[in-house]
């Protein structure tokens, strides 16, 4: 008979999470500029701004006014930051919650389930980038986590196996009690799919996707479980929905005109992952990765004995390839921007990152332990098995010292504990803008903001809508620096000549320090001088205001209507306030 379990089983049981919550907790969401997680905090902070629901631009999202509930409705921006972490750090929790469960659902001990769970946490990323830290504060990660926890469902429930059930004393019960116990099971499973499946479409279509092939993958297998022959039938159903989805279904002229030629298809309407050099071979490989591409040959060697792990990591390649189920998506996708047919590699997000491997590790390691080995080699293996623990620990830790990030590695441990420049974080800024609420001014609704692109869009992320200059995110070169610099010189002319109040935000670009960033050299997502693009041209705009009228130059915080953005060698950056 078991006891209550100890305090040192309960250490040894919480331990791995208390370490895991860390691992997320330190390095911090990942805030460099110009990534996605600006924007998703913008979503965040927008519901300040929101009468009606269907006022926020992104409204159909969930997870943001969830986060807004949390943290929106504090003011100071460094205050909110540090709360927002722990709101991020308790998504990463709740994901990696799931996968433990799905671990477990497969028949995993505890050990071997957070050694997935730890897997996963370190690779599971798109490009050179974490899932988690990219996608943390975003409405992708509660879809994520409704998809996981569906095919966790999938693989729980035994509907699809015989109804009939024993009683305790082994005597069969009587047949109205089987009907109702197995109407009553799957109705309590239709119930808990349908709450999942809200949760999901209220925070990214996606994860629906993602929990559609996921739980086919189950069912397949189930069917196969229970009669092999199916297979043949299952085959030669999906090769004539295939060939009849090719030549009758409607397809959206875009698929003809620019997917395939493009490369994004092949010719039969099944995405072209096959072919090195293709885009969407390319664009499937910055999911995937060398880990992801090892981690997908042990799946398909589980298919070998029809293991459900194994169609689960597959069934997401093998759904971009057929036309029944690709020319609908492609053909969604180019009714909306033909230009998303990037996205569709987001799929590939359902493969448990790892999972398969540690299946067939696992399997190896129990296969050496009950094979008869000769008389002299029975030391040698004991004491492998004695210290298998500490091996793969060893292991690890060389591949994520050794592999390379860049392509076609995305060793994506690089950017799970690597923490960005605060110059790159535009931290400064942040600090600014908390300091120019603590003088008095309102953040909302303030005097009308010039800046450069970049801090425009920190403003207007932490919550600032009174912006005189374009805001937003520049990804390259266009516009090019010169237009960036040229609209903020026009629109500062502009107030100087009316007279009209406004905050000038002026920041000296030898303010960043850090040589370039090195995110965007290994992913090409952005330049890797973007922030200090963003600068170009301000001290010439500061020139120019003083020269054009401006009459008050401040050197300081002063109540109400200036802030600083940096400081450099202690030295604060110019700022100036039109009269």
């Amino acid at each position: 008979m078991h006891g209550k379990p100890s305090f040192s089983g309960y250490l040894t049981r919480f331990a791995p999470w208390i370490a895991l919550g860390l691992f997320f907790w330190i390095p911090g969401i990942y805030f460099e500029y110009p990534s996605d997680p600006w924007e998703h905090l913008s979503r965040i902070n927008h519901w300040s701004h929101c009468t009606f629901v269907n006022d926020h631009y992104a409204w159909t999202k969930f997870s943001y006014f969830l986060a807004y509930s949390l943290i929106g409705r504090i003011s100071q921006s460094a205050l909110q930051f540090k709360w927002l972490n722990a709101y991020y750090t308790a998504c990463c929790l709740l994901l990696c919650w799931q996968y433990y469960l799905l671990a477990r659902a497969l028949g995993f001990g505890r050990s071997k389930a957070m050694t997935f769970v730890i897997i996963q946490a370190v690779m599971f990323g798109n490009s050179v980038f974490s899932f988690y830290r990219y996608y943390g504060i975003a409405s992708t990660i509660f879809a994520q986590i409704g998809a996981i926890a569906a095919i966790r469902l999938a693989v729980r429930s035994k509907w699809t196996d015989r109804f009939l059930v024993k009683s305790n004393e082994g005597a069969e019960r009587p047949e109205m009690f089987y009907a109702r116990s197995a109407l009553g099971r799957l109705s309590w499973l239709a119930a808990k799919l349908i709450a999942l499946v809200g949760v999901i479409a209220l925070d990214h279509l996606q994860g629906l996707a993602i929990a559609g092939i996921g739980v086919g993958a189950v069912l397949i297998q189930r069917v196969i479980a229970w009669r092999r022959s199916s297979l043949r039938w299952l085959v030669a159903g999906v090769l004539t929905l295939s060939f009849a989805s090719a030549v009758w279904w409607p397809r959206n002229p875009a698929l003809d005109a620019a997917y395939v030629p493009q490369g994004w298809l092949t010719h039969w309407f099944g995405f072209n992952l096959l072919i090195s050099g293709s885009p969407a071979f390319e664009r499937a490989a910055d999911i995937l990765g060398i880990f992801g591409a090892v981690n997908l040959v042990a799946g398909i060697w589980l298919l070998k004995r029809n293991h459900v792990v194994g169609w689960v990591t597959v069934a997401p390649i093998l759904a971009l390839m057929f036309p029944f189920l690709v020319i609908p998506f492609a053909n969604m996708i180019a009714g909306s921007d033909p230009q998303y047919i990037i996205t569709f590699q987001r799929l590939l997000l359902g493969i448990p990152c790892g999972l398969a491997l540690v299946v067939v590790v696992a399997d190896v390691l129990k296969l050496s332990k009950s094979t008869v080995w000769p008389a002299d080699f029975k030391p040698f293996i004991a004491t492998l098995h004695s210290n298998v623990s500490h091996g793969i620990l060893c292991f690890s830790i060389f591949a994520v010292v050794s592999l390379p990030v860049g392509r076609p590695f995305f060793n994506r441990a690089f950017n799970v504990i690597g923490v960005v420049p605060k110059d790159l974080q535009m931290r400064n800024s942040v600090i600014a803008l908390s300091k120019r609420t603590d003088e008095g001014e309102d953040l909302k609704n303030g005097r009308p903001l010039l800046t450069s692109y970049n801090l425009g869009f920190v403003a207007f992320a932490l919550g600032a809508r009174n912006i005189a200059t374009p805001a937003g995110r520049t990804t390259g070169v266009d516009p090019t620096p010169a237009q960036r610099a040229g609209d903020l010189d026009d629109r500062v002319r502009q107030f100087v000549r009316t007279g009209e109040k406004a905050v000038l935000l002026i920041v000296d670009p030898t303010s960043v320090f850090t040589p370039g960033s090195v995110s965007a050299l290994l992913s090409k997502h952005w330049l890797v001088h973007q922030v200090e693009l963003e600068y170009a041209g301000m001290p010439e705009i500061f020139a120019t205001t003083r020269q054009a009228g401006a009459t008050k130059l401040l050197w300081k915080v002063e109540p109400c209507f200036i802030f600083l953005p940096t400081f450099v060698n202690d030295r604060p950056a110019r700022a100036l306030h039109s009269p």
